[in-house]
C-alpha cells in the first residue's frame, strides 16, 4: 500500500518488521535485478551529508529499476517555500522519498503532509529505523530465525546505538573503538 514507509521507529512492531523483511527477502529470490522498482521514482533529501546513505540509496534504486531524484538540501529548511508544500509536490511526482536530517520533526511533517508517499527515515538525531533491519535479513536467511542471537553492529558507536530503531527481535552489541565508547 502507500504511504507506509519507516518514518519513525515507533510503532513499528514485530508483525511489520516480519513484513517487510519478507518482502525484501522475497525481492532477493524472484524479482530479477532491475525489475522491481520499474517505473518507479524516489527523491533523496539529504540535509545531513553522507556518502553511504547518499550512495547505497542511489545504487540500491537504480539496480531494482527505479530512478532517483536529489533534492537539494535547502528544500529541507523551508526557506522557498514550507517544507510541507515540498512534500505536497514530491507526493505527486515520486513514490518514495528517503530523508537523511537533523530534526525528526521534518521527517514527520513530510509523512503528514504527504501521506500517500512512503518515507524513509535515512537518518535523524532522533531516531534511526532503518539500521537495524538491515541485520535481521542475514540472520533470518542464515538460521531461519533471530531469536536467541546477537546482533553486532560495528560502527562508531554513539549515533547508531544512542538513536532510536524500531524494537529488534535481538540484543545488539555495539562494539566501537575508544573515542566512541559508550558510557553507560
Amino acid at each position: 500500500t502507500r504511504g507506509g514507509g519507516w518514518s519513525r521507529g515507533e510503532g513499528v512492531g514485530r508483525a511489520a518488521r516480519a513484513a517487510g523483511l519478507e518482502a525484501a527477502r522475497a525481492l532477493r529470490r524472484k524479482a530479477p535485478p532491475g525489475m522491481a522498482l520499474a517505473r518507479r521514482h524516489s527523491a533523496r533529501l539529504v540535509e545531513k551529508p553522507s556518502l553511504r546513505t547518499r550512495s547505497t540509496f542511489e545504487i540500491a534504486t537504480h539496480e531494482l529499476g527505479g530512478e532517483t531524484l536529489d533534492v537539494p538540501a535547502q528544500f529541507a529548511e523551508g526557506v522557498r517555500e514550507p517544507l510541507q508544500d515540498v512534500a505536497r509536490n514530491l507526493e505527486r511526482w515520486v513514490d518514495a522519498i528517503v530523508v537523511r536530517t537533523y530534526a525528526q520533526a521534518k521527517v514527520t511533517a513530510i509523512a503528514s503532509a504527504a501521506p500517500r508517499m512512503r518515507v524513509i527515515n535515512a537518518l535523524t538525531a532522533d531516531e534511526h529505523p532503518c539500521h537495524a533491519l538491515p541485520d535481521m535479513l542475514p540472520i533470518r536467511q542464515h538460521w531461519g530465525r533471530s531469536r536467541g542471537s546477537i546482533a553486532p553492529r560495528a560502527a562508531h558507536g554513539r549515533p547508531p546505538a544512542t538513536a532510536r530503531t524500531p524494537p529488534a527481535p535481538l540484543p545488539l552489541f555495539f562494539p566501537s573503538p575508544f573515542p566512541f565508547w559508550l558510557m553507560s
